[in-house]
């Protein structure tokens, strides 16, 4: 007659990962993999001052097998065009005066010889 007493205690741990593996590969065939892409860009200048805001949208659906993707996209960009169109709208607020003097946080605009170099680098 044998008699083996072991003790492991790595064993639980080990089930607990395996377990938490199986499930985030479980999770993550359910999950459509799509992407969102927003590029926003102040307009051509007139008399030395930016007019006006271009927005583009751009979407890409690796997986559809569910489909609608196109449906879900035409309301995202819907809702990002009312936003837009109401921000356009809305006459700016004037900012409340500091206690401290402002200090300038943005680098002086390009002049039009820059901003013309720059177009043509691109």
């Amino acid at each position: 007659m044998s008699l083996a007493i072991t003790h492991d205690p790595g064993q639980l741990p080990a089930l607990i990962c395996g377990i938490a593996a199986l499930g985030g590969l479980l999770l993550s065939f359910m999950i459509r993999r799509r992407r969102v892409f927003v590029r926003a860009r102040t307009g051509p200048s007139a008399q030395g001052q930016r007019v006006g805001t271009t927005v583009q949208v751009g979407g890409l659906a690796r997986t559809d097998a569910g489909g609608g993707f196109e449906a879900e996209f035409a309301t995202l960009a819907a809702e990002l065009r009312s936003a837009h169109e109401q921000a356009a709208r809305a006459p700016s607020a004037p900012s409340a005066p500091s206690a401290q003097p402002a200090q300038p946080t943005q680098p002086a605009q390009p002049t039009q010889q820059q901003e013309q170099q720059r177009h043509e680098g691109e």
